[in-house]
């Protein structure tokens, strides 16, 4: 690393937090389920949120209530949880759109992200990048995924899967498939997050089961990231 950082990690904030005040950092993880059944407007009003703090960096991953964005099990779950299907393609766009990523503007608009969402989804040509990066704020989505951060050198991964949880999203097939997702975690990652945490650390849920997973826990003692930034039932977690 090339310098120090303070590092804040929240999860499951279920839309709760969007008038609330974070602590002060450099660096801003959110470990997933950021709404509550994953509609369009949630993945808008949360990033208009996120926008809104002050940190240099978030990474944010999805969780299993962020159906929306799990694009295969929304498919065919839909009608599980909206009355409407939503349009999970524009959730997803709007997450992955790589102008958030970018550092904001010196204009410091404070345009709303439902603003953003609507010159980025038209057709009018006037939207331009430049137009897009006015409204970004260093946001980065990992799914299955990592970066890079340039500026203390930390590499982060992240990942929304979970073993099957009552039939919500992002579940994995088997121990074999959740193996697999573990694997393609790169061994110098520094900063790991998860919607899920390991088995056998703070995972036993309200009904005094355990819910980790087995695989991550393995891959854990393979990898021992720097930070582990996971939801645990009560509150997150970071596990050193």
């Amino acid at each position: 690393m090339t310098e120090t950082a303070t590092i804040v990690c929240v999860s499951d904030t279920h839309c709760r937090l969007l008038q609330g005040q974070l602590p002060h950092g450099d660096i801003l993880l959110h470990a997933g389920d950021f709404s509550n059944t994953g509609t369009l407007a949630e993945v808008q009003a949360f990033l208009h949120w996120l926008q809104q703090q002050p940190h240099r960096l978030k990474v944010v991953i999805a969780g299993n209530h962020d159906v929306s964005l799990d694009a295969a099990f929304y498919e065919h779950n839909w009608r599980r949880f909206h009355h409407t299907k939503e349009d999970a393609a524009a959730a997803r766009a709007l997450l992955t759109n790589p102008a958030l990523a970018t550092t904001t503007s010196s204009n410091n608009s404070s345009s709303s992200i439902l603003d953003f969402y609507a010159s980025n989804s038209s057709s009018n040509s006037s939207s331009s990048s430049s137009n897009s990066r006015s409204y970004s704020s260093g946001i980065v989505y990992l799914e299955n995924s990592g970066c890079l951060d340039a500026v203390t050198g930390l590499r982060f991964w992240g990942s929304p899967h979970t073993p099957e949880f009552c039939g919500w999203a992002f579940a994995t097939a088997d121990a074999a498939a959740a193996a697999q997702v573990w694997a393609r975690i790169p061994p110098d990652t520094d900063v790991l997050l998860t919607q899920g945490p390991p088995a056998g650390v703070l995972d036993t849920n309200g009904s005094g089961s355990s819910c980790g997973c087995p695989q991550l826990a393995k891959a854990l003692e393979r990898l021992q990231p720097v930070l582990h930034a996971v939801y645990t039932g009560n509150d997150i977690s970071s596990l050193l």
